[in-house]
């Protein structure tokens, strides 16, 4: 009920301007760890490459990381490192393919 009464005052204080400052140093932060990245594993180097790619595309940066891993497990099935897998990868793998594909 509170939230009812302060949410056109605060709503108000942090306009568009305010948020993108914020968006853009988090971005930053984002691409600085870029290097630290295994660019010559191939299934990390897709799942990587499809996360940014789909954020940028999307505008959704959950989109993205939904995408990232849908990507991993592909690749990783394909070049046979599906078996590393634990049943809680899977079930993030199943769960991010449901929100990516049927929008769940």
């Amino acid at each position: 009920m509170i939230a009812l009464v302060l949410a056109p005052t605060v709503l108000s204080l942090f306009t568009s301007s305010v948020t993108a400052a914020a968006l853009v140093i988090v971005g930053i932060l984002m691409i600085v760890q870029l290097k630290e990245v295994d660019w010559d594993n191939m299934v990390v180097a897709a799942s990587v490459f499809m996360t940014i790619i789909m954020m940028l595309l999307t505008y959704s940066i959950s989109l993205g990381i939904a995408w990232g891993f849908v990507t991993y497990a592909v690749a990783a099935i394909a070049t046979g490192k599906a078996k590393e897998f634990s049943w809680i990868m899977w079930l993030m793998v199943i769960i991010f393919a449901a929100y990516v594909f049927f929008g769940l």
